[in-house]
């Protein structure tokens, strides 16, 4: 977990003396950049300087002021340490780091908002990761939001949905999950992820027909025995798993499954 060195703008800047105006801005720019890279945003200096405005925002900094310096320094870090391609270790040894989640809806709110759109994309869908990681669901749901409005492409915009409906599923918005993940399946009809989180919604709202038949469904797209060993366990499962038809289709797999293994046999 990263740290958070608390910011007062009351205090002197970052925990430095005033008259170390340099080594501040050096700070200031390795742990936006420790921020950025914790949540999956590509490193260049715009989503850098975009980053530090945030930070300005957020501390109630001069952004004028701090722009010319923080860009300075990020210019000489470049130069010197190739700073946008750290190496393990070489943030953290400099001792001014950002807690990620202190910034995660911020960053999904406003830190890629006048980039250009592939830097945009990217910065939301690391985001957007790094939140539904850290269980912050209302940060990863407003990346997920921003993605949505900028197709960019079949097979991106079919996961974007479905991780917008498993972002939703963990908020309990089951109807809203539903709906992602019927989408996600609307452009991509294979898609036997999305078939499997429905059935486990339709398991929790004990609507015994739609989550067997999604189960169903989900098992014969992936041609695995995958999502037949995920209901024997999965707690989305357990209101219904002692019920005859659940148990018939786990027996009526597990019997195909032995079938198949005699008829190897030599």
């Amino acid at each position: 977990m990263l740290r958070l060195q608390t910011v007062n703008q009351h205090s002197s800047k970052v925990g430095v003396r005033r008259s170390d105006k340099g080594a501040a801005s050096d700070r200031i720019a390795l742990g936006i950049v420790d921020l950025l890279r914790q949540t999956g945003v590509v490193l260049h200096p715009l989503t850098v300087m975009a980053g530090v405005k945030l930070l300005c925002n957020a501390t109630g900094w001069q952004w004028c002021w701090q722009r010319r310096r923080v860009n300075r320094a990020l210019d000489r870090l470049v130069q010197s340490e190739r700073i946008l391609e750290p190496r393990d270790g070489q943030i953290e040894a400099k001792g001014y780091l950002l807690e990620v989640d202190s910034y995660l809806s911020l960053l999904s709110q406003s830190m890629p908002g006048q980039l250009p759109l592939q830097l945009q994309i990217s910065s939301w869908w690391g985001i957007a990761l790094a939140a539904d990681e850290r269980k912050a669901y209302g940060a990863a749901l407003e990346s997920v939001c921003k993605l949505i409005e900028r197709p960019t492409g079949a097979e991106f915009d079919a996961l974007v949905r479905w991780l917008q409906g498993n972002v939703l599923y963990k908020l309990t918005r089951y109807q809203e999950a539903i709906a992602a993940f019927d989408a996600a399946i609307a452009i991509k009809p294979d898609y036997h992820e999305a078939f499997s989180n429905k059935a486990c919604i339709y398991a929790l709202s004990l609507q015994l027909n739609n989550a067997l038949t999604f189960l169903q469904k989900a098992i014969a797209l992936d041609g695995t025995n995958k999502y037949i060993e995920m209901a024997k366990t999965d707690s989305d499962f357990d209101a219904i798993r002692d019920r005859p038809e659940f148990q018939a289709l786990i027996a009526q797999y597990e019997e195909t499954q032995h079938s198949e293994a005699r008829s190897l046999e030599p």
